[in-house]
C-alpha cells in the first residue's frame, strides 16, 4: 500500500502508523535512509537497537583482507546494513566501518572483536553496542 506524506519545514516526515507496525518501527529506533540509483527514491531500513553494532576495522592494504573480515562475519551470521572505508595511503593502511545486524548471531560482540583481530591483514577492531 503506497502512502503519501508531507516534508514539514523542518525536514521531518511522520511515517504511518501502519507502515511503523509492518517494519516494527518504533519510537527511538534509529533509520538508515538510502537513496535509490536515480536519487528519486528513499529506502527505509530501521536499525534494531539491541541486535546493532558498530564495528571498525582497521586494516592493512593487503589483498583480501577486507574479504576475510566479509567471510568471518558471513560465518558467524552478522549482517551488514551499511559500510563506510578511508584509505590512508602514506602508512598502507584502510579504516573500514560497519553497522552490523546481530540478531542472526549467538557470537558476542566481544568475542567477535577478538576473531576479526586474530585475521592477519587486520590491525585493530573494535566492535560497540553503545550508540554514539
Amino acid at each position: 500500500m503506497e502512502n503519501v506524506v508531507k516534508l514539514d519545514s523542518k525536514g521531518r516526515i511522520l511515517i504511518p502508523i501502519n507502515l511503523r507496525k509492518k517494519m516494527g518501527i518504533v519510537p527511538d529506533n534509529e533509520l538508515i535512509l538510502m537513496p535509490g540509483k536515480t536519487g528519486k527514491v528513499v529506502r527505509i531500513m530501521p536499525i534494531c537497537n539491541e541486535n546493532a553494532a558498530k564495528c571498525t576495522v582497521m586494516l592493512s592494504n593487503s589483498p583480501g583482507g577486507l574479504s576475510n573480515v566479509m567471510e568471518v562475519l558471513e560465518m558467524l551470521n552478522v549482517g551488514v546494513l551499511l559500510s563506510k572505508s578511508r584509505n590512508f595511503i602514506g602508512n598502507g593502511t584502510s579504516e573500514w566501518t560497519f553497522i552490523l545486524d546481530t540478531s542472526q548471531s549467538t557470537e558476542e560482540p566481544k568475542m567477535l572483536e577478538e576473531r576479526l583481530a586474530t585475521l592477519e591483514s587486520v590491525k585493530s577492531a573494535t566492535i560497540s553496542t553503545e550508540p554514539d
